[in-house]
């Protein structure tokens, strides 16, 4: 798990090793993150969590914790998500303008998002975030694709495939903290926040992709 506090001059990240004792030190090390940063609770304009798709038990302690403090403090919430931001952190360091990406979600079956537009702050995303098993494929626009994610099977497909609009395939299992901050920065910009009371994770839907 990682946390980030955006201040007008920096950004301070910490890495929590993931492990079952999650829900009782996040709070704990929410409050020495903003100590470190200078930052007090009241002083806090918003607050943005990686809203998945991911771990249930993950995203539930996750939003959990920024709906209690969200609505304590009276300030907006930006809800993330984490394919948008990996698929933001390929195009921010390579370039890359359209992107698929693909996590793996339980048994075969990955999560997965297709994006454009990717070196903006935002990416678009194309039809809908799902979860779709391993061996199926989203019906993807024209142009050139790079594909992100953590799924061997899933990219050891495509290269079998040998799809033709696929340019690079690369290894990542995580979003970037500063990606998720620069996207929640934007949206805050353009009033794109929802109350905490309304906050919630991302249950993506199974869809078998088309091939």
């Amino acid at each position: 798990m990682t946390l980030a506090v955006r201040t007008a001059t920096d950004d301070v990240y910490r890495e929590i090793a993931s492990g079952r004792k999650h829900s009782r030190d996040i709070l704990p090390n929410i409050l020495s993150l903003l100590a470190e940063s200078g930052v007090g609770l009241q002083q806090l304009d918003a607050l943005a969590f990686a809203k998945g798709p991911g771990s249930f038990t993950g995203l539930r302690i996750a939003v959990g914790v920024v709906q209690g403090l969200a609505y304590g403090l009276s300030i907006p919430v930006v809800p993330v998500s984490n394919l948008a931001a990996i698929a933001r952190k390929r195009g921010r360091e390579d370039g890359c303008s359209n992107v698929l990406v693909a996590l793996t979600a339980r048994g075969q079956e990955v999560f997965m998002g297709a994006y454009a537009q990717c070196t903006d702050v935002c990416p678009k995303l194309i039809g809908e975030e799902v979860v779709a098993d391993c061996d199926h494929f989203p019906d993807l626009p024209a142009g050139r694709w790079h594909g992100v994610g953590n799924n061997e099977q899933f990219f050891d497909d495509l290269v079998r495939l040998n799809d033709q609009r696929f340019e690079t395939l690369s290894n990542v299992s995580q979003a970037s903290a500063l990606d998720l901050l620069d996207m929640a920065a934007q949206r805050i910009q353009d009033s794109d926040t929802v109350d905490a009371l309304t906050a919630e994770p991302e249950y993506v839907r199974h869809q078998v992709a088309s091939p």
